[in-house]
């Protein structure tokens, strides 16, 4: 079964949790699994993300990666998220991997907290 748009939009109670997570209300609650590959925006399936990547380069790999999952019928998507430390519950980078057609491809995206100074 394909699911390829078929997924929920994000809603104030997960971006809430996003925010929590991050104890930053600037952030976005991105999709663990991108709401165009049929993700869900419910809480429990949202992770904290900079709003900038979120609607920017983030955004574009998901729908790259839509458009070769509807092109060749199936794929698999694997993400993989780097902490800074053992107590910090949002990721400062997100390994994003696909594989469709035979093709592997794996972007890495930075997620610095638009909250923290640096």
């Amino acid at each position: 079964m394909n699911d390829l748009g078929k997924g929920t939009a994000t809603n104030p109670s997960s971006r809430l949790e996003a925010q929590a997570m991050a104890n930053c209300r600037k952030v976005h609650a991105g999709h663990f699994l991108a709401k165009n590959l049929g993700g869900s925006g419910g809480v429990g399936h949202v992770f904290p993300q900079t709003p900038g990547i979120n609607m920017g380069r983030y955004r574009a790999f998901e729908m790259h990666i839509a458009k070769e999952i509807d092109d060749h019928g199936s794929g698999k998507v694997d993400i993989l998220f780097n902490y800074p430390n053992a107590n910090s519950k949002m990721p400062n980078a997100i390994f994003y991997t696909y594989e469709v057609g035979g093709k592997r491809v794996t972007q890495r995206f930075e997620n610095p907290n638009p909250c923290n100074k640096t």
